[in-house]
């Protein structure tokens, strides 16, 4: 068992390739669990780092391997009396705290079960230990992160994959690259400031070419040329990608982290999703 938990004025500021923390933090807006996918070193607990001192909260951290267990997680009896696990401890926070867990897709599937139980909409944690339901305050936000890279990604199963809104962190561009590494090297602040975008609600949600948009993708994946998609998206993936639209992001980035990007980590099959996304939204 290893997790941690603090509130850091220290570190490197995370500095944004895209739209990724905007997503971030349109997700801690609308309650919404976030999945960070990328390879090794690329800043997504940095991002997460950056994201609790932006919002003043406690980051609670779980860096899950092949021996975390749900009882890391909930807890557990000790000689000494009752035992919080990363979990139980982060929703007891009365103004809410970012609960990280760290390469997700290593821990045990009996782990992975309890999150399940914090992605859905009712966001809660049964301890039975105790006969005790805890229920995750407003300013509470659940972020998971895993490398796909890794032989470990196919442990990420679909029915977790599609409970998280997912944003994909690459390498970072030259330039973005040697500001970091510069921050490093000196311990400064970076020169560009951060700003949340603004985004306005949007009123007409377009609800019929979301449900198209998404039986498209499951024709596609029941095909026999379904460019490899193992599955189209569940009902939850189509309504939170509604939710990410009528927040107020842009159409397509809400598809692409909302839909797409939960369903697979491939260039190509990305890319043909986008394409199918195209014909219904700019």
């Amino acid at each position: 068992m290893e997790h941690k938990d603090y509130i850091s004025d220290k570190g490197i500021d995370y500095i944004p390739q895209g739209d990724e923390l905007d997503v971030a933090l349109t997700c801690y807006n609308l309650k919404f669990p976030l999945m960070l996918r990328g390879p090794t070193g690329v800043g997504k607990t940095t991002l997460v780092t950056y994201l609790s001192r932006y919002l003043q909260k406690p980051l609670i951290e779980e860096s899950c391997n092949e021996d975390t267990l749900a009882a890391d997680l909930i807890g557990r009896n000790l000689p000494s009396g009752w035992l919080d696990g990363s979990a139980t401890k982060s929703l007891r926070y009365e103004d809410g705290a970012i609960y990280y867990l760290d390469e997700l897709g290593e821990a045990r599937q009996d782990a992975i079960v309890v999150v399940h139980s914090l992605t859905d909409d009712r966001r809660t944690l049964e301890v039975r230990a105790h006969d005790e339901v805890l229920e995750s305050p407003d300013e509470w936000m659940l972020i998971a992160s895993y490398n796909p890279l890794y032989q470990l990604q196919n442990r990420v199963k679909p029915s977790t994959a599609q409970r998280f809104v997912t944003v994909d962190i690459p390498f970072p561009r030259s330039d973005i690259e040697g500001e970091i590494v510069e921050s490093f090297l000196y311990g400064g602040k970076v020169e560009k400031e951060v700003k949340q975008k603004k985004f306005k609600k949007r009123d007409n949600i377009p609800i019929n070419d979301i449900v198209k948009l998404a039986n498209d993708y499951r024709k596609v994946a029941k095909s026999s040329d379904s460019f490899g998609l193992r599955e189209g998206p569940g009902t939850r993936l189509v309504a939170r990608t509604a939710k990410l639209i009528e927040y107020g992001l842009p159409d397509l980035l809400a598809i692409e982290v909302g839909m797409i990007n939960p369903l697979t980590y491939d260039p190509e099959q990305k890319e043909q999703m986008f394409d199918i996304a195209k014909k219904l939204f700019r």
